[in-house]
């Protein structure tokens, strides 16, 4: 045993300048490092030598890298590479950690044998591996390098970190999960190697052109049903894709997911119903008479009769005892009625004259009477004609509930995303819920009426969340008023993933220069071409429910104080002239 240490340790007469050289290359920013040995004499005794070197931060032994959150490294010491392996499978190898092995060795020869072995254990990690023999020289995996490339540590030389990830992935292939949901994200069927026949929606145009601009070159995958968390598995499994997208709404629940990592806030969407549209309350023949109250109509009416009878009185006395001519048109009662009416109404309003008497000053009070209650009612009846009675719109949950309004989909939601579930009519709401298997099947239940759709308003358009609907069904309905809850959507990315980083740089720089909205509204407009509900249920009818408000005396009562004030001065006048016998 004794011989065999001894042969041991003739490799490790390294200096600290060495060490310091590698250290310095492979990991130059880290606070500290995780080492893990083989167990053998070798590993045991090249680790001694890193704890008594002043070359190297702080080590932490004992694969204690479950509980030492802040170390990002790892270092791995070991005879052979076949020992690295199972010690490899432990670890977490995500992208931000960088693995440094050093394996027994007396030449380049040496790491010959891991170079040929699957680099996919060492998955999403950067790796640097030297021969003991050698520490200056050795083979390293990179973010946007996934094969193995020589290197040589040179002093001062180091591998940089890139803490906003990488600006050139050199053709890296990238694994895409997705699907076609509405205005989201639209692809056609994937051939063999990934690549789908066309594609289209926001999601789709802002990743394709970031994958672009990052030369990353995606290859495809179609989830056929989009059900509550759909993305989880394929982000999770053994043959992970590296992300997903497709309106995945940025909640508690996906930012509790403990492999999965949400990207920068792509738009924000407020989450509306489609409700019924309320419809117009049919016409009445008594709709004429709305813009005064009964009230007021009486008391019009009474006035017109009493000024009636006060002109065909004033014009027989007249005509009797002041002997005034030109006056007799009025004698009748009937001939004074019609003469007040079609003053009333504006069609007839005769010459004033002196000879006409008293006559002629109740006459004039009436037109001026006349013509304010004329004036005021044209144009509430305009009102009223055009501003029509609409039905209530249903659109708050208890309305609904009260209605026995239902609500479908193809796949069953997560409630907890689009209702509170710790309010009770909320939840009531929740067991209204169907689900539909087929479009048709959907199409028929909103044809029996009774049905509201889920959707979403972003940036002036409205788009349903699955599956768009025929119009000829959608101008039917109209957006609620209000949000019943606000989410981002992002692309979803697995824990660890190499690409997050630059992704999210450039979602932020897309977001800040406002490209996320022209996308989105320039994928609205072509949308709208064939589904005019985008923009067409944004339009609310502007109802005006219950009971229309009418003139009531109080409206007027200024008027008939100047009729009133009209008719004492006539009567005056009448008077006079009865008592002088002669003309005033």
């Amino acid at each position: 045993m004794a011989k065999r240490i001894n042969e041991d340790n003739k490799h490790l007469n390294h200096s600290d300048a060495q060490i310091h050289r590698l250290f310095n290359y492979v990991m130059p920013d880290m606070r500290c490092y995780q080492v893990e040995t083989d167990g053998t004499a070798f590993g045991q005794s090249f680790q001694e030598d890193l704890h008594q070197s002043n070359a190297v931060p702080t080590l932490v032994t004992g694969g204690s890298w479950s509980v030492v959150e802040g170390c990002k490294g790892f270092v791995i010491i070991a005879t052979f590479f076949s020992s690295v392996i199972p010690i490899v499978q432990k670890m977490p190898r995500w992208a931000e950690h960088r693995i440094l092995v050093i394996l027994k060795g007396t030449g380049a020869n040496t790491l010959l044998v891991p170079i040929m072995v699957d680099m996919r254990i060492f998955r999403d990690a950067e790796v640097a591996i030297v021969s003991s023999s050698d520490l200056t020289f050795g083979y390293r995996l990179t973010w946007t390098e996934r094969y193995y490339v020589s290197f040589r540590s040179e002093p001062n030389a180091t591998w940089k970190r890139l803490k906003e990830g990488p600006n050139d992935f050199l053709g890296r292939e990238i694994w895409v999960q997705t699907s076609s949901c509405s205005m989201f994200s639209q692809i056609g069927p994937i051939n063999a190697k990934g690549q789908p026949a066309w594609t289209g929606g926001a999601e789709m145009i802002m990743f394709q052109d970031i994958a672009e601009r990052l030369k990353l070159r995606p290859r495809f995958n179609y989830t056929k049903f989009l059900h509550a968390g759909w993305f989880k598995e394929p982000l999770t499994s053994e043959n992970k894709s590296d992300v997903a997208f497709c309106g995945i709404l940025v909640s508690s629940r996906t930012l509790e997911l403990k492999n999965i990592k949400v990207s920068q806030p792509l738009a924000l969407l407020c989450l509306k119903l489609l409700v019924p549209r309320p419809q117009r309350v049919s016409d009445q023949w008594d709709e004429i008479f709305e813009p005064f109250s009964p009230g007021l109509w009486l008391l019009i009416a009474t006035v017109t009769f009493f000024t009636t009878f006060l002109l065909q009185r004033f014009t027989t006395v007249t005509r009797r005892l002041v002997f005034t001519k030109r006056i007799k048109k009025y004698e009748l009662l009937g001939e004074s009625f019609l003469q007040i009416v079609a003053i009333l109404v504006l069609s007839d309003v005769p010459r004033s004259g002196k000879e006409q008497g008293a006559i002629r000053h109740i006459l004039t009070w009436w037109s001026i009477f006349t013509l304010v209650i004329t004036t005021s009612f044209s144009s509430g009846l305009i009102s009223h004609l055009t501003n029509k009675d609409y039905t209530k719109k249903i659109e708050t949950i208890e309305d609904m509930i009260e209605n026995d309004f239902h609500w479908a989909m193809k796949t069953r939601p997560e409630f907890g995303d689009l209702i509170d579930l710790k309010d009770s009519n909320q939840v009531r709401w929740k067991y209204r819920f169907i689900q539909v298997n087929s479009t048709e099947e959907h199409i028929n239940l909103i044809n029996k009426g009774k049905q509201v759709l889920w959707g979403y308003e972003v940036y002036g358009g409205f788009s349903l969340p699955d599956y768009d609907l025929p119009y000829y069904i959608l101008k039917k309905f109209e957006v609620s008023s209000y949000c019943f809850m606000e989410y981002f959507t992002g692309f979803a990315f697995r824990r660890g993933s190499p690409y997050e980083l630059a992704i999210n740089r450039y979602i932020r720089w897309y977001d800040e220069g406002g490209l996320i909205s022209a996308v989105v509204k320039k994928v609205h407009t072509d949308r709208y071409l064939k589904n005019p509900y985008v923009f067409n249920v944004l339009r609310q009818t502007k109802s005006r429910p219950g009971e229309a408000e009418r003139l009531h005396l109080s409206h007027l009562t200024g008027i008939f104080i100047v009729w009133g004030i009209g008719t004492a001065a006539s009567l005056l006048v009448f008077l006079l002239e009865i008592a002088q016998k002669c003309r005033i």
